[in-house]
Formats: C-alpha cells, structure tokens, sequence
C-alpha cells in the first residue's frame, strides 16, 4: 500500500464515470507551483501584494451585492473585503462550505478514515429536508476527499450520524464557528454537518475557519479541497493554487478556499455556489481575465486571459499549419480582449462567443492551443503607449485593408493597407453564391434599404484603394439607386446567412431571376491576414516577425513599454528572457536540470522545455497571477521563474515537468507534490510520502504513479 491517496480517490478524478447520462467533466492539464522555501509552509503576504488583493476585490465585485473577504493566512488580518459589515456580522447558514470542517472533525474523533468508502445513492431525505445529492453518479465508491469534491450530501450525512450530542458543535466552537449550537437529534446532527440547521457563520469567522483549516486538517480534506477546484463541485474556481469549496444555503451562494498566502470567501446572492460564487473567487485570485456567456440562458463564467486565449485560438483557427503562426494569433486574440473588454458590459459579461467577439470554443482546446497561449503569455501589442485594436479576418485576398475605411473611427497607422503575397502563395480561393431575385429585394428591404421594386442590375459603383466593393449602384425599373456595399452584405448576411458573402472583394452578376454574387477572400481584411500569417510560419518566419508584418510600428510587450522577449536555445531547453545577458548562464543550467530530472526519475522528455523568466518580480506576478513568494510553476511543457532561479528551482520545475507528463490522469497530487520535493533535495516533503520512499524506492512511488488505481474497499 502506497498512501491513503494512492487508494481512497474517485474514480478516476476528472473524468466522473456516470451510470445515466454518462459524460466527461473537463480537466485542464496539471499546473504545479514551487513555492520558495519558508518554515511554517505559509507564504505571508508582502507589502507590495496589499493593493493587488484590494483592487482585485473590487473589480470582481464591482456592481454585486454580497460580500467578499481575503484573509492574510500568515497573521489572520483582513487584507481586503467587500461590505466589510455584511463580512463580520452577516451570520447565515454556511451550507455545503462546512462540510469540510465536519469530514475534519468525524476524522479527528475517528468516526470516519481516510479508508472508509460508502457508494452514493443519491436520494437522500432528513426529516423534512430534501437532500437529495445533485452531483454526477460515480462509478467508485465515495471517500473522504471525493465527497469534499463533489459534495456528497449521502456520505456526509451517513457518517455525520455517528456524532453524539453536541460534539461537532465543540469542534466548530474550537475552530472560530461560535454560533454552532447542540443539535439533539441524529437528523438534527446530520442537517448541522451538512451546514443547514443549527449553526450560523459570518463569511470572515468561515474565511479564518479556512485559515486553520489549510494549517491543520489532515491530508484527506485538503485534498478534497483541491480536488473540488479540480473537478468538482467548484471547478469554476479552478486556478493554479486555489483549494475550495461551494456551498448554497437560504439563498446564497458561498465560496470558501485558501491559497498559499492566503484564504478567500465570497458570498452572493444565487442559487448555486459553483455558478455563482465560484468564478468571483477565481477573478480575485487570478485578476485580468474576462467574463464570458454563450447562449443568453447560460451563466457568464470567468475565464483567465490564457484560457479565453487558448478557446478562441480553438474557435478561430481551425486548420492552422504553423506553430508560429498560431502563436501570432494568440497575441493578436489577447490584444484585442485587452483592448475591447467589455463590450457585453451592460449585459454583464465582457465577451459572447460568436464572430461579434471572437469565436471560443472552450471545449475543443487541445495542447497546442494551450501552449501557444502559455509560450506568448501576457504578451500584447501596444502603439502610443495603449493596447492596439488587434483586428485580424481569415483571408485579405492578397491585399489588407486599412482600419479606416472599415471603421471610419480607427486610425490607427498600424492597421494600413499593404499588398500581401503571402496570402496568395496558395492562390485566390473563390467563392460564389446564387441568390433568387424575390429572396434578394426581401433581405433589402427587411434591412430598411430602399432598392428599385425590380432590381435588373448591380454594379460595383465605388472601390477602395484595396480594391475592395464601397458603394454599390442598383438599377431596375426606370431608376438607379446607390447602396453602401457594407449595408449591401449585411443585409444579405442577416436574412440568408452570415456566412454567404464572405468579403467585400466581390461583384454581383444576373441570370435570370437570380443574381450571381462572386468574390474572394474572406472577413473585413484589416490587420493580421490568417492565411498569410500561416504561410509565413510555414516559410520560417517566427510570431514577432508575422505580428510586425500585419501591425507595422506597434510593439510586443506585457507593458506599454514593451519588453523585448528573446529565445535563448539550449542543447534541449529554450530560455525565453527580456534580459539575454544576465540569463545566459541559465542555459546550461536548465539543460543540466533537465539531464538531472532524466536521470532521478527515469522519464525521458518527449518535447522541448520552454522556460521563460521574467525580469522582475512585479512582472512575474502581473503575469502569472501567482505571489511573490512563488518562486515558479509548470504547465505542460511552460516553465515559468521569477529572475535569477537557484539551480535547486529549475531541478524542482523539471522533475515536475516530467512527473506531471508521465503520470496517470487522477495520480494523487500529494504524492505527485511529495515525490517531486524528495527528489528536488526539497526540507519540505510529507512525511508519508518520505516514509513510503524509504519502505519501497522512488522508483516504486513513481511507478504508482503510471499505473491504475486500486479499488477502493467496500
């Protein structure tokens, strides 16, 4: 036996097994952070972090009602809040948020063990309750951590049953709860762990609960914890570093979580606490994302900038070739987020996810996607000290169009017209579309747009210096009338199709009762031209060479300043730094942490680290949402470090990036954590995790790590 983790997770965490309805919940790849070595394990907040938890707070709740507080894990002092009031002196029932301090409680008086497994069966009633469980049916038979996860009402009420009168009120009490009152009956007890009845709780008591919650709860709760951000319950809050959870009780929706610096509540009104709290949560942890809402039933979610980044590279770059080019885009597509946020602001979200925005498909992103997003990330393009409109169409059709002739407003001189022979290396692709005479003066006039009663003939009256149609003249029954060709298309495009005339490189022909309309290209044709920008990345050209093509005279760079990124390659490691000189001796050390990580796990690399270092701490966390006091973190193939990582740093980010790649999807995360540190040489590893080294090997943690879990005993 390995460690209680190895044995007791669902099913396969991430991926819930359903009996109805059987699905898939998402599961983004493993993000693990390297905290920078402190004794108490706690990263206290800086000086230099006060105001960003202020401002954060405010930007995530500016226009709610509710209350949100962040607590300062290291000294309990209240670094931020939201009605402060409501924050101090709104006891209300906690709901699902208290039932990891009811699992710690059954599991500190042995009422319940990390072994203990119970199969849900759903409904559940308590007196006159209802409590039903609304979670997903799981093949596996619950633990401790899985129903923290997905928030099983059946396993905590089974063994919230074994309390005897008055004693989870005592632990509540001892952990800062203090309006937890003696519940005298079994239904009584079961209603009280489960956060209905019989205890009431202000948001900042639950935020200091929290506090010493992630000091002293054992493993099981903080894994659960973890897991509910993970794939549960409160997967919308789901962020590198934060562990929480939802709850919903008597019209509000909680969130309660903890990172490394420090524990977080917020408390809205709503009808869920993964829908409605849960992205405010992750808003404050990880500020500068964007609101986003597909149909107008569904809920805005929050999306941190590298995620809507990534989903609309999915939505809007199907069929792209070149890495390089991919790349482009995804600085192009974080720009215009960056300068067109909120155009949905009165709606309550930032972006849609159609072409009035930018096209995100959220559940089609795959790995390239995300490292695009990861390797450029924060990246933006700037010109007169502002965050450049990133305009970009599919196909300019050989020549881009300037902004200003699209949008009279934007004059911007880096969306000018330029010929583009890299759109037509491939040649013009055509198109053409027959339209009846009848269903043409019916889109026309639904479009307000006055046109002869029998249009005989529709010629291109005015062009662009592109080339491009501007003014259209329309003949028919003994008069001609002028026409915007802009007005022209979307008419067209409201009545019969978006989609149907693709540019405005196009004329239109008759025969008979229909009208031929026949063109290239495809979109307005301003800025970044797809096809050609893919073209160039297939010819060799790198992402600053494509965006400086398409957006002459705007910068790169993660301020307006810009910061000059340059690659820095290694025998098998990329460095990207704004600082070559100082950095270049870290080439040969991220190639000798790799050859190390090889070497002490015996996993061999299958792609090419990148490993980008920012200049300054400021930087650092402005990039990556993470404290000060995190020295970096991984995803995928990205390493991320603060300026000048101690050898011992990259050693701990590449055995990381080789355990995450190697390990079975669901692989415990603390002895994924545990195995990494014991390698690195790290002083902090747990001591179940060293126990099972010194019994077994690291090698036989690691191969535990590949191989399927156990099954959890009956």
């Amino acid at each position: 036996m390995l460690v209680y983790s190895a044995l007791t997770g669902p099913a396969m965490p991430g991926i819930a097994l359903l009996a109805k309805n059987e699905q898939q919940v998402p599961r983004r790849p493993a993000r693990v952070v390297h905290e920078l070595p402190r004794g108490s394990g706690v990263v206290p907040v800086s000086a230099e972090d006060e105001p960003r938890w202020r401002d954060a707070v405010t930007e995530a709740m500016r226009g709610r009602r509710g209350a949100a507080v962040v607590v300062d894990r290291a000294t309990g002092r209240v670094l931020a809040a939201q009605n402060i009031a409501e924050a101090e002196h709104m006891a209300v029932a906690p709901g699902s948020v208290l039932k990891p301090l009811s699992l710690w409680a059954l599991l500190q008086q042995g009422k319940v063990t990390a072994l203990d497994a119970l199969p849900c069966a759903g409904a559940l009633r308590i007196g006159s309750h209802n409590m039903t469980c609304s979670h997903p049916r799981v093949a596996q038979a619950m633990t401790v951590d899985s129903a923290i996860a997905y928030s099983c009402n059946n396993f905590v009420a089974h063994y919230a049953a074994r309390f005897e009168d008055g004693q989870l009120a005592a632990f509540l009490h001892s952990e800062g709860l203090p309006m937890a009152r003696r519940a005298a009956s079994v239904e009584r007890r079961q209603l009280e762990a489960l956060g209905e009845e019989d205890v009431r709780a202000t948001p900042l008591e639950i935020a200091r609960a929290y506090v010493r919650m992630a000091k002293s709860a054992p493993r099981p709760v903080l894994d659960g914890l973890r897991e509910a951000t993970e794939y549960g319950t409160a997967r919308l809050a789901d962020v590198a570093g934060l562990s929480g959870k939802t709850g919903t009780a008597g019209g509000r929706a909680w969130f309660a979580g903890f990172t490394s610096s420090v524990a977080v509540v917020v408390v809205v009104p709503g009808a869920s606490g993964g829908v409605d709290a849960a992205p405010i949560a992750k808003q404050i942890v990880a500020p500068g994302g964007v609101w986003v809402r597909g149909a107008r039933t569904e809920p805005a979610r929050y999306l941190t900038m590298e995620e809507y980044v990534a989903a609309v590279l999915a939505g809007e770059c199907q069929g792209f070739t070149s890495d390089e080019a991919l790349k482009a885009m995804a600085v192009a597509a974080r720009s215009y987020a960056a300068h067109f946020r909120g155009q949905h602001r009165r709606e309550g979200f930032d972006f849609c996810t159609t072409t009035h925005c930018q096209v995100m498909r959220l559940d089609a992103v795959t790995e390239r996607e995300r490292a695009a997003a990861e390797e450029t990330a924060g990246e933006l393009l700037w010109h007169d000290g502002a965050v450049a409109s990133a305009y970009y169409s599919q196909d300019c059709g050989g020549v881009t169009e300037a902004a200003a002739n699209v949008w009279p407003d934007e004059e911007g001189s880096y969306l000018r017209q330029r010929g583009d022979n890299w759109c037509l290396r491939t040649g013009r692709a055509l198109w053409s579309v027959a339209i009846g005479r009848a269903d043409l003066s019916k889109a026309l006039a639904a479009a307000g747009l006055r046109a002869p009663k029998r249009i005989e003939a529709i010629d291109v009256a005015e062009q662009t210096p592109s080339g491009r149609a501007l003014t259209l003249s329309l003949s028919g029954a003994g008069e001609t009338l002028r026409m915007s060709a802009s007005s022209f298309r979307f008419a067209l495009g409201r009545s019969l199709g978006w989609g149907l005339v693709k540019s405005m490189f196009f004329h239109v022909r008759e025969h008979g009762e229909q009208f031929s309309v026949e063109g290239y290209g495809a979109g307005h044709g301003v800025g970044l031209c797809q096809k050609g920008a893919d073209q160039m990345g297939a010819a060799g050209h790198d992402y600053r060479e494509i965006l400086a093509f398409y957006y002459p005279g705007a910068r790169i760079g993660q301020t307006a300043r810009g910061l000059d990124w340059r690659r820095l390659r290694g025998e098998r490691v990329d460095i990207v730094t704004a600082d070559p000189h100082r950095d270049q001796q870290l080439v040969r050390m991220a190639d000798a942490a790799l050859e190390r990580a090889e070497e002490l796990t015996g996993f061999q690399t299958e792609v090419r680290p990148l490993v980008r270092v920012y200049p300054t701490v400021s930087l650092y966390r402005n990039g990556t949402a993470e404290s000060g006091n995190v020295a970096g973190d991984t995803r995928g193939r990205v390493i991320r470090l603060q300026p000048n990582p101690a050898p011992q740093t990259l050693l701990h980010e590449m055995l990381h990036l080789l355990v995450e790649a190697h390990c079975r999807p669901g692989a415990p995360r603390s002895v994924r954590e545990g195995i990494v540190a014991y390698l690195a040489g790290d002083q902090r590893v747990p001591e179940d995790v060293r126990s099972e080294v010194r019994q077994q090997g690291p090698a036989a943690v690691l191969a535990s790590l590949m191989q399927p879990p156990s099954q959890n005993p009956q």
